[in-house]
């Protein structure tokens, strides 16, 4: 996710310590399997697929520090419309993540052409089904503040920002596959299982 700078340290111009940048945008791990099945010869075929990535996240931790390294939080000023900073006389803990990275699908695969009047050097299939993708994301930032006067001494205040986002995308798959041998090899855009030809 890119976000606007959301912790800074430093003078003039301060350093951006969190965000400003793309967050969780390195690689992860993450799986994929398939499966199929054809029924009733060469007639038709269930097919789907399933995937994930595992979760990322960033967290990290400033301080007040020096006097002259203050931390603080970017904003925009409503009257002036310019940029301002709020300083933060305690700890700041920023933490953006993203989890429920799933994707999956469920498909109906006709062959066009099956049987006696097939050329066994390539098939053409149609497929045609559900798919559905989903994504969610969060990212907070929890000030742990220790103000002086007047409050009274040993006082601590917490300011917790936090946002989340769930996108859900449910549509049809309409497309096609082809499948060509030659020989001993074959070739195509898929490995699914190919239908049986009916000898005469």
């Amino acid at each position: 996710m890119r976000t606007p700078p959301l912790v800074t340290q430093g003078g003039n111009p301060p350093a951006v310590r969190f965000g400003g940048s793309r967050l969780n945008d390195e690689m992860r791990a993450g799986a994929r399997t398939e499966f199929g099945v054809w029924f009733d010869d060469c007639h038709f075929a269930l097919q789907g697929s399933y995937f994930f990535l595992a979760p990322a996240r960033s967290l990290d931790q400033f301080g007040s520090g020096l006097p002259a390294q203050p931390t603080g939080r970017p904003f925009i000023n409503a009257n002036t419309g310019q940029l301002a900073f709020e300083l933060v006389p305690g700890f700041v803990t920023g933490s953006a993540s993203t989890t429920g990275v799933t994707g999956a699908d469920a498909l109906v695969r006709v062959p066009v052409c099956c049987g006696t009047g097939c050329d066994t050097s390539y098939r053409v299939d149609v497929l045609a089904g559900y798919r559905y993708f989903g994504l969610n994301d969060q990212l907070a930032v929890r000030e742990n503040l220790s103000p002086g006067a007047p409050f009274v001494p040993g006082t601590q205040i917490t300011v917790f920002d936090s946002f989340r986002t769930e996108n859900r995308f449910h549509g049809a798959s309409l497309g096609a596959a082809f499948v060509g041998r030659r020989g001993g090899v074959q070739r195509g855009v898929d490995d699914a299982p190919r239908p049986r030809r009916h000898e005469p």
